[in-house]
């Protein structure tokens, strides 16, 4: 069934339902591998929503359907902190099939840290859920678990593991889009905004949509494909700065996929320390990169296309 929740003030998730931290606590419709059927759809309406250390909202369906949306409109500020474990998800198994929902975040300011996620994945051929997100001030994305190197991220996958060969519809699916409208965005520390697919499907687009100013210190934004098309990056922002090894990268590494293009349109782009504007393929054609709409200030940025 469905699961919504109206809490006038606030929402805490915290913590794990196991010893060994592996089972989060949190809000969950889901169906288990084996079971026949959909899953439910998530809303939640608040002012604050936190999860954190482990806790975590998961729409998932590792049987046989389609796997249901997940709606969180916080008037006032969302943060996900603590670990790897504290997300917002929307998961679809092997088996699923259709289209999974959507993963859709409406809020003031969004606050990742600590290695936690926003997270739409498939491991099969329904493709993964898209992710919408409207944060009227600010979006953050910083930092990384200290125990395992688990990067805080806005991503969605379509994955492929060798223990799912022999199945036909295993890395099928296409990595979900993600559109991002804010006032700010500022990745830091190992964040990163991304879509990948490890299997035959086609990476995600990712399209921004930010009325000041996008900063990506030590960190990226990507689209990655393994053996198919690369996802596009567009980028509309008033400044973007790329600092200490900060990157827009758009890759495929075998067949012959093209490389995404990458479109950006802004006032002004700073890029220094090392940070690149990348389009590659390996074997296909690597992808534009479209900075006409933008005026390129640099130390050493080469922007490249590599691809036959």
């Amino acid at each position: 069934g469905n699961l919504i929740i109206n809490a006038t003030e606030s929402i805490d998730i915290v913590g794990t339902t196991t010893p060994d931290g592996q089972g989060p606590s949190g809000l969950s419709a889901s169906v288990i591998s084996g079971a026949t059927g959909d899953a439910g759809d998530i809303l939640i309406l608040t002012q604050r929503l936190t999860a954190r250390d482990g806790g975590a909202i998961i729409a998932s369906n590792f049987g046989t359907g389609q796997t249901g949306f997940v709606k969180v409109n916080a008037s006032e500020l969302i943060e996900l902190l603590g670990n790897e474990s504290s997300s917002i998800n929307v998961s679809a198994g092997v088996d699923a099939t259709g289209q999974s929902g959507a993963l859709e975040i409406s809020t003031q300011r969004l606050i990742i840290e600590d290695g936690s996620s926003i997270l739409a994945v498939t491991f099969g051929e329904a493709d993964a859920a898209d992710v919408l997100i409207r944060a009227t001030d600010s979006v953050t994305i910083s930092g990384s678990n200290a125990e395992n190197s688990f990067s805080s991220a806005i991503t969605t996958e379509s994955l492929f593991f060798p223990e799912f060969r022999g199945q036909g519809n295993a890395g099928l699916g296409r990595g979900g889009d993600i559109e991002i409208r804010t006032g700010a965005l500022n990745l830091s520390n190992e964040g990163v905004l991304s879509s990948a697919a490890t299997g035959l499907g086609a990476s995600g687009n990712i399209n921004l949509f930010i009325d000041d100013s996008i900063e990506i210190d030590n960190a990226g934004i990507s689209t990655t494909s393994e053996q198919s098309s690369g996802g596009q990056i567009a980028i509309s922002a008033g400044n973007i700065r790329l600092l200490n090894d900060g990157d827009i990268t758009t890759n495929v590494n075998v067949g012959q996929g093209g490389g995404g293009n990458i479109a950006i349109q802004s006032d002004f782009i700073i890029v220094l320390d090392d940070s690149d504007i990348l389009a590659f393929a390996l074997e296909g054609i690597g992808g534009e990169i479209d900075l006409s709409q933008t005026i390129l200030f640099s130390q050493n940025l080469n922007p490249v296309v590599e691809g036959l």
